[in-house]
């Protein structure tokens, strides 16, 4: 009985979310960091930036590792729908500026590293 609780709770949660479930670090408030990934990609070479042709789950990944950092820091969510519109744009140049790297807009391999481990 206790399975099907369980089962039924992460299937509602799941529902809920649209199939997407982000596990944060809890590694000391001052230390919290965002996943590592969202599952969408899990690489860090690819390059994408507003007015490119970018691959909808890369754009993704990127919105969904932005929105797990700002959820940390108490800042607003952006859509995840895998276009690097304005909001996106915006999102990424306030976190480049946040983490004192190369504020360009680009998420390319620093952005990445960043946006996988910000505390280091």
């Amino acid at each position: 009985m206790k399975i099907r609780k369980t089962l039924a709770g992460a299937a509602a949660v799941l529902a809920l979310t649209g199939g997407m479930v982000a596990v944060q670090s809890t590694v000391g408030a001052q230390n919290a960091h965002a996943d590592s990934t969202c599952w969408y990609y899990t690489g860090n070479d690819a390059v994408i930036s507003k007015g490119r042709n970018n691959p909808s789950h890369v754009v993704k990944e990127a919105q969904c590792l932005l929105n797990s950092y700002n959820t940390w820091h108490g800042r607003p969510a952006i859509a995840v729908d895998g276009i690097f519109g304005s909001e996106t744009h915006n999102a990424v140049v306030a976190f480049q500026k946040r983490m004192k790297i190369t504020v360009d807009g680009i998420v390319g391999p620093q952005t990445w590293r960043k946006l996988r481990s910000p505390g280091s």
